[in-house]
């Protein structure tokens, strides 16, 4: 995984301070290790910038897709420290959503749709995966995917005039640490989860 994302950013990340890295990320260093613990949807990834390696704590043989990776990385190399608002909203209200998130840049909500028919089998997937509900559509629930990253799925129930449909939502402050193609990544790696 890791030569396919650019050593400068790895590079980038040796040269930071961890103290206020960490504090930005909130996330954990190792002085010794030389390296972060990050934690992603509730799971731990290890980042070593010196190896140009990220690692699953409790699967070292895991692959880390290039979009989750580059999604790490940036992370730690770009938050902030940002309250979370408690306001959600669609990649659309993101500066530039507009015309960014269409055609090959379209949120791969389907995946959630094809494989969530009926909405009890949606719920028990949010449970599952530690979602909070939050009372929007027919369903919702939200999931800490990183430290200061919330995000929502809702979801409609279907009917003979209407398809099943689900949405992903952002906390306003997600401009704070992730750029569109950022937020992009990560919510295909979202949706790609949550449909396995």
């Amino acid at each position: 995984m890791s030569n396919v994302i650019d050593p400068v950013y790895f590079k980038a990340l040796a040269e930071r301070d961890p103290e206020s890295l960490c504090k930005n990320a909130l996330c954990s260093y190792d002085n010794e290790e030389r390296s972060y613990t990050l934690s992603v949807w509730d799971e731990d990834f290890v980042v070593k910038p010196l190896e140009s390696k990220i690692l699953k704590i409790s699967d070292s043989e895991y692959n880390v897709d290039i979009l989750l990776g580059l999604t790490i990385i940036y992370y730690l190399l770009y938050s902030n420290d940002f309250r979370i608002t408690g306001e959600w909203i669609s990649e659309k209200d993101i500066p530039g959503g507009t015309t960014f998130f269409t055609g090959p840049h379209t949120i791969p909500t389907g995946l959630i749709d094809k494989k969530f028919p009926i909405i009890a089998d949606f719920n028990s997937r949010c449970e599952r995966l530690s979602g909070k509900r939050v009372d929007m559509g027919d369903a919702a629930y939200s999931f800490k995917i990183l430290p200061r990253v919330p995000v929502a799925i809702i979801y409609w129930k279907g009917d003979d005039e209407y398809p099943v449909q689900s949405k992903l939502l952002y906390d306003r402050s997600i401009t704070k640490h992730l750029t569109p193609d950022i937020i992009f990544g990560m919510a295909v790696e979202v949706c790609r989860k949550f449909a396995l």
